[in-house]
């Protein structure tokens, strides 16, 4: 028997969210237990309102501007799998040659809720209001050659 998905998330677009929604719709559509992706308009509002965006409607090639598939396709297969009260984790993995890759991992949300990690000073510049170039560095396998654009979902339905 087949279902659909909802899909809520809060805050604005960001590379990270939309690389989750993109990996999400990818793999329901691959893995052919899913009939629909919903997002929710504006969270949990969208929820309340009945506010809700069929996901399988956006051509692909808007959907691969999405970076970071992992991420989505992790939490997709955790809810199939019913492993709730779990958080999707980006693990970094070093190599010899001081690089990394990184792989997405199931972490229990015991370990990740009330814990706060902060970025060390010299990722953030003088001014307090952007990251510098090491960070971006440091980030760069995950952020790829250069920042993609990201897609505003509200907008794009307006489109459809």
């Amino acid at each position: 028997m087949n279902g659909n998905a909802l899909v809520v998330h809060g805050g604005g677009p960001t590379a990270v969210m939309n690389a989750s929604l993109y990996g999400i719709i990818e793999e329901a559509r691959a893995g052919g237990r899913i009939d629909k992706v919903y997002a929710a308009m504006g969270g949990t509002a969208g929820i309340l309102n009945e506010d809700l965006l069929d996901l399988f409607q956006f051509p692909e090639e808007r959907l691969r501007l999405l970076p970071a598939i992992l991420a989505g396709r992790e939490a997709l297969n955790a809810a199939l799998d019913q492993d709730g009260g779990v958080m999707i984790g980006f693990i970094r993995d070093e190599t010899e040659d001081g690089s990394y890759r990184m792989h997405v991992e199931r972490i229990p949300i015991e370990e990740v809720m009330m814990y706060e990690r902060i970025l060390p000073d010299s990722y953030i510049n003088g001014r307090g209001n952007d990251v510098t170039q090491e960070f971006v560095d440091w980030c760069r396998p995950l952020i790829g050659p250069e920042l993609r654009d990201f897609i505003d979902f509200a907008e794009e339905r307006k489109k459809i």
